[in-house]
């Protein structure tokens, strides 16, 4: 890979790449109070007398983990008609898509992930994983036809999220299933009645931190121990993605479902790089373990996974930035920019040294093959 001579553009001089960026969150303005009218009404008399019709922003809903200057979503962000950053899907085209000559936006909200994965017990998340399904796909598909939504599910219950699947998923404009990642790794038979309905409808599966990790019983937790900043907890959430990863190829998860596809995002990729290379020699050398993996795990990989980009971890030289992604291939990548986030990527900065040619592959030919847009 060869490193670009020519300036990096900004906002004022758009990329003629067509972009599309696989994780861009949105909002409710209200939070819960915003997906109230798409609630039954016993559940919200339930909700009521639990007094949790509040707004929910999707931050952190602990002292330890908050952002060291409360900024989680840039405050650039919020539109003129007031709620958090990336809750107003007219402003968003405005703000993001137009201005950054964006193809393909790729949502995604993590305030139902949040219920999911551990704020709400499996009944209540399940309702509510729905009504802010049901919001998104009236309130933002219609608004702009580069909109594709990641409809969500519960993972504490399979059942209830593939009965939600097969509602939902053939809507025109969604193109994924977000299973937020709980502490039962993605690789066990629990999670198999959505992969089975994931199959048939032919959605990719994404998996993205929900904001509730590391915090909360029931959502995922990080290895050797309890983080005790925000920073620390920051810098842990690639070992979900690693967990994960070795478990769907263990377990056998992506033969016995040979059609599904997982993307992982906001996770970064450099660690995937040493984590494929220990599974095949892992492989190799204790396959007795593992008889129903039938080839290498860098084969699944490459064939089944993607991992977006967000956030790029760069080194001092940024050559050795473009080395990894040569040894990791640029086919397993996607591009994203975690907008409206604090530490969003600039569209027209980051992965700007790479070749046009390997840059176009990550910023639109394999997302659009991925997603199958």
């Amino acid at each position: 890979m060869a490193v670009r001579s020519e300036p990096k553009a900004d906002a004022a001089a758009p990329t003629k790449l067509a972009i599309v960026d696989s994780d861009v969150h949105i909002h409710t303005p209200e939070g819960l109070k915003s997906v109230w009218g798409y609630i039954p009404k016993g559940w919200q008399e339930r909700f009521d007398l639990k007094g949790i019709q509040v707004a929910l922003s999707g931050s952190t809903k602990t002292m330890r983990y908050a952002h060291p200057t409360s900024a989680t979503i840039r405050r650039d962000t919020i539109s003129p008609r007031g709620g958090p950053g990336g809750s107003d899907p007219e402003f968003v085209r405005e703000d993001y898509l137009d201005r950054w000559g964006i193809s393909t936006a790729i949502l995604n909200s993590l305030d139902p992930g949040s219920y999911g994965a551990a704020l709400g017990n499996p009944d209540e998340a399940t309702v509510i994983c729905e009504a802010f399904n049901r919001y998104y796909i009236e309130h933002w598909l219609p608004v702009d036809n580069r909109y594709r939504y990641l409809m969500v599910v519960n993972p504490q219950d399979p059942q209830a999220s593939a009965k939600e699947i097969r509602r939902a998923g053939k809507t025109k404009g969604i193109i994924g299933v977000f299973l937020p990642p709980n502490n039962i790794l993605m690789g066990q038979r629990w999670f198999h009645p959505i992969y089975e309905v994931a199959t048939e409808l032919g959605l990719p599966i994404f998996v993205h931190v929900t904001g509730v990790d590391f915090v909360y019983q029931g959502a995922a937790v990080s290895a050797g121990g309890w983080p005790e900043t925000y920073s620390e907890r920051r810098i842990s959430f690639s070992q979900i993605g690693e967990a994960n990863v070795g478990s769907l190829v263990f377990s056998g998860v992506l033969e016995r479902f040979p059609g599904l596809k997982f993307c992982f995002s906001e996770f970064g990729f450099t660690w995937a790089l040493s984590l494929i290379w220990r599974m095949d020699d892992t492989w190799r050398t204790a396959r007795r373990d593992t008889p129903w993996v039938k080839k290498p795990p860098s084969e699944y990989v490459r064939d089944r996974l993607r991992f977006t980009t967000q956030p790029v971890d760069e080194p001092a030289n940024p050559k050795h930035l473009l080395q990894m992604i040569d040894m990791i291939g640029p086919e397993h990548l996607l591009f994203s920019t975690d907008y409206p986030h604090w530490d969003n990527d600039n569209p027209n900065r980051v992965l700007a040294n790479l070749e046009p040619a390997v840059r176009d592959q990550i910023y639109s030919t394999n997302p659009a093959k991925f997603w199958n847009l």
